[in-house]
Order: structure tokens, then sequence, then C-alpha cells
């Protein structure tokens, strides 16, 4: 009777450990899905805070953000000498679009959409042959930094729909 006992709680600790096991690698899993999805909002955010800056007149800005918003920008300059400060303005309204773009790329890649994933990941990756183009390296490696992490979101994001049986 005792070893009918010890066998069955055995059997129940090997059942927990698995267990335990599987809900640990999904919130690893969940872990580097939302780094990866949040990737998005930092393009986002510091595209707009490079176009803010521009906007202010300062030299500075981030090799975080996107190479096209600077490419409006840097448009928008040479036409605002003679179109005056409007073309800096839809240059900035350009940028916002963008960045709202890549708002909604991190709200579906977090709830695991691998579509959204891929073409965010692939703009992003025009966005670095742009800066490739520029001979702007530093950016181009960022570029392909937060690409790959980016990229290893989507593959977490796919191992957990395969885990819980939902196609995205």
């Amino acid at each position: 009777m005792a070893e009918q006992m010890q066998e069955s709680v055995s059997a129940v600790d090997a059942v927990g450990g698995a267990a335990t096991a599987q809900i640990q690698a999904a919130l690893q899993l969940e872990g580097q899905l939302k780094n990866g999805a949040s990737w998005f909002y930092w393009i986002a955010g510091l595209s707009l805070v490079n176009s803010i800056l521009f906007m202010s007149g300062s030299t500075f800005g981030f090799i975080f953000g996107l190479g096209i918003t600077q490419l409006f920008d840097g448009i928008a300059a040479g036409l605002a000498e003679t179109a005056g400060t409007g073309a800096k303005v839809v240059a900035f309204l350009l940028n916002c679009i963008l960045a709202a773009v890549y708002v909604v790329f991190g709200v579906f890649s977090n709830k695991r959409y691998t579509a959204v994933f891929i073409i965010g990941l692939v703009l992003y990756a025009l966005d670095g042959g742009l800066c490739l183009l520029a001979q702007d390296w530093l950016s181009a490696a960022f570029h392909a930094f937060a690409g790959f992490s980016i990229f290893k979101g989507m593959q977490a994001g796919m191992q957990l729909n395969k885990l819980s049986d939902i196609p995205k």
C-alpha cells in the first residue's frame, strides 16, 4: 500500500514537473515575443523625436529612428528655402504617419500576428537599405541589430502559436 502511494506521488511529481517546465518555457517565449515586438514602439518613438529635433533646428539625432523620416526631413529642409516652413510641416505629418504604422506593427506583433512581424521586418530592412545607400554605417548596423531582435520575437510568437494551436 505504501509503495502504491509512493508511486502515485512520484507520478504526480513527474506530471507537475513537466507542466512547470512547459509554463516556464512559455513564459520565456512570451518575454522574447514582447522584447521583439517592443522594438517597433522604440523605432516609432525615436523617429518622431528625431523629426521634432529637426523641426526645432537641432543638429542632434538618434541612430535608432527610421532612415526614411530623415530623408523626408532632408527634402523638407531643401524645399523650405523656397516653399517656406510648410515643407517641414508636411514632412512631419508624413513622419507621424510612418510612426503610427510602426506602432500598429507593435500592437499586432504583441498579439502574435506573424504576418505583421514579417511586413514590419521587410519595411525595416528596406529602411536599413536607405541607411546603407546614405553610407550611414552606424544606423545600418543598428537596423541589423534591431531587425535581428524583432526576428527573434517573431520566432517566439510562432512557437507560442504552435503551443496554443492558434494560427496567426
